[in-house]
């Protein structure tokens, strides 16, 4: 578990605002879920979506990231968090590429990079 804190911790800080609602709309699990397993309100997911508070704290970006790193393992969290950062985001694939990927999870990049070129960060 230390693992998912440090990476949580270290892509907290990089995460816009944005970039943590759109990984919101990426989860299967319902705000009432992400109350219980993050320990994040719901109705602090609700003002965050709705747009009624502005700037997301660095606890609850971690909180949310821990959250998708263990329930999704670490290898497809990272690579859901590569696909809103929108970007080619270097320190996320190195990590994916020292895990390994399958050929199904390699195309997936692929895409996503391939899809994005030219583009630059916000």
């Amino acid at each position: 578990m230390a693992e998912v804190e440090v990476l949580s911790k270290v892509l907290s800080a990089s995460l816009s605002d944005s970039e943590v609602l759109n990984l919101l709309g990426e989860l299967k699990e319902s705000d009432s879920e992400l109350e219980r397993e993050c320990g994040i309100s719901r109705k602090t997911i609700y003002n965050w979506k709705s747009g009624k508070i502005k700037g997301i704290s660095r606890e609850a970006k971690e909180k949310l990231l821990s959250f998708i790193l263990s329930k999704y393992g670490i290898k497809e969290g990272l690579t859901m968090i590569a696909e809103v950062k929108r970007y080619s985001y270097v320190q996320i694939l190195l990590e994916l590429m020292r895990r390994g990927l399958s050929d199904e999870e390699r195309k997936r990049l692929e895409v996503k990079i391939s899809d994005n070129k030219g583009q630059v960060s916000p």
